[in-house]
């Protein structure tokens, strides 16, 4: 029965490990995937790397669904049309999967500012813009543990705090003049591509409270001058390099060779 729903936990994960493996597969079917995505509004997170990955309740929430089975749901929309709430819908209805989902996860899926922004990212990641709906997830104990690890990330040090002292040099106080807003999406990107090694001379760090190598993001032609807020003039620092980048004796000469090494990275 194709528009079973499911029952159990298990049957969830089932289905997002399917959903995903649509998303990031090389088949022609992917752009299904993207459009589940676009225009879902209850989802399913799931932490992948620095980022969250997302799967929607109309795909999960049928038991033991693949997207040949989906396929087969939205065709009931010109066979088997119902009326709920004054509004047609079909057996392929999101509201019914939440339901059944509601009843297997606790807690129910919620309103979260910080998952809206990391849905929209992975929308940008997978080449799709996501419809503007209101939207919630998901949020069990370890994506709650995963929102906490990756806000502390967000605002761990990125380019050394301008109320740091330890340069007195006139051309660096220029250079490091001002306040600017980066992009925590970028750092992660950046975090992500080191791979918990320094990108300067490959040493590993120590390992943070939540588990991470602490690695630390440098833009290599700082904001203040106009360098672009993107991975190709980010690079991944532990923090002993990254302090010797602002305030050691060869800060100039080291720009030089993060530069020669973003090259070789972005080729």
């Amino acid at each position: 029965m194709r528009d079973k729903l499911v029952e159990t936990k298990a049957e969830i994960i089932d289905n997002v490990n399917t959903f995903l493996d649509g998303i990031y597969s090389n088949s022609d079917d992917k752009e299904d995937f993207r459009k589940m995505v676009k225009r879902g509004v209850d989802f399913y997170p799931i932490q992948n790397g620095y980022n969250f990955d997302f799967a929607p309740s109309r795909f999960i929430g049928y038991a033991n669904n693949d997207l040949e089975n989906h396929r087969l749901l939205k065709k009931d929309i010109k066979n088997n049309n119902t009326s709920v709430g004054g509004r047609k819908t079909t057996t392929a209805d999101g509201r019914k999967t939440t339901t059944a989902i509601n009843k297997v996860l606790d807690p129910k899926a919620i309103h979260n500012e910080f998952l809206k922004s990391e849905l929209v990212a992975f929308g940008n990641r997978i080449g799709t813009k996501i419809d503007n709906r209101k939207h919630k997830f998901w949020t069990s104990p370890t994506v709650r543990r995963s929102i906490k690890s990756l806000k502390s990330l967000d605002s761990a040090v990125d380019d050394i705090n301008d109320s740091e002292v330890g340069n007195n040099s006139p051309e660096y106080i220029r250079r490091m003049a001002g306040s600017y807003v980066r992009d925590p999406e970028v750092r992660r990107q950046v975090l992500s591509r080191a791979n918990g090694v320094c990108e300067y001379e490959g040493c590993v760090p120590f390992m943070n409270i939540n588990g991470q190598l602490y690695l630390e993001a440098h833009h290599i032609i700082s904001l203040a001058e106009q360098g672009e807020d993107k991975i190709s003039n980010v690079i991944a620092l532990c923090p002993n390099h990254h302090r010797e980048a602002h305030f050691g004796e060869k800060w100039e000469s080291l720009q030089d060779e993060f530069k020669k090494i973003l090259e070789r990275l972005n080729q």
